[in-house]
């Protein structure tokens, strides 16, 4: 197994690449081991390893911030023999029914049922993070994760320094899409 890392934008971040689907479409975060305890077996693994702050397990991805005294020298070797030993176990990324415990909506988009026009334009919206704002979020160390679209509002959860580009991502969302009157965070609304 390949694992390919990439530094972001931010010092304290650097992206794992396993070269496999990490939670298929979801985007975890966890700030501790505690946090992570529930939920996932990998990043509960990734916790055990002395100097790892937070957590970010996303669709392809697994961003890890350091602890501030960790020197990713050290850290980066021992991070990629955790993430090795545990997909080459075949251990679940997510324990099972982790998606219902993380808040998942089983699929919903967050519009109106009745309205199919808002069915078309969520998956005009999703189209777009997925293809053209969540590369670039990525390349960043952050995550970024369509939550619903009401009464002309883009809701996203967003985290680490994607939140920082938020006036970029409404800006891009609004030129192609011009029934969104506002994009915000998922957690704000």
């Amino acid at each position: 197994m390949f694992i390919q890392t990439e530094d972001t934008g931010n010092p304290e971040i650097v992206k794992f690449i396993p070269g496999r689907g990490v939670t298929g479409s979801r985007t975890l975060n966890f700030a501790d081991a505690e946090q992570a305890a529930e939920l996932s077996p990998l990043a509960v693994r990734l916790f055990a390893v002395d100097g790892v702050g937070a957590v970010s397990l996303g669709a392809e991805s697994i961003s890890i911030t350091k602890t501030g005294a960790a020197d990713w020298a050290e850290l980066r070797p021992s991070l990629l023999r955790a993430i090795m030993e545990h997909f080459t176990t075949d251990d679940p990324v997510l324990t099972p029914g982790a998606y219902d415990e993380a808040g998942d909506d089983g699929g919903d988009d967050g519009g109106d049922d009745d309205d199919g026009g808002d069915d078309e334009i969520a998956a005009k919206i999703r189209d777009l993070i997925e293809t053209r704002i969540q590369p670039a979020v990525s390349q960043n160390g952050g995550e970024i994760e369509f939550r619903g679209f009401e009464d002309g509002v883009v809701l996203l959860d967003i985290q680490g320094p994607a939140i920082a580009m938020l006036s970029g991502i409404e800006n891009m969302l609004r030129h192609y899409v011009p029934e969104i009157t506002a994009v915000q965070s998922f957690e704000e609304y």
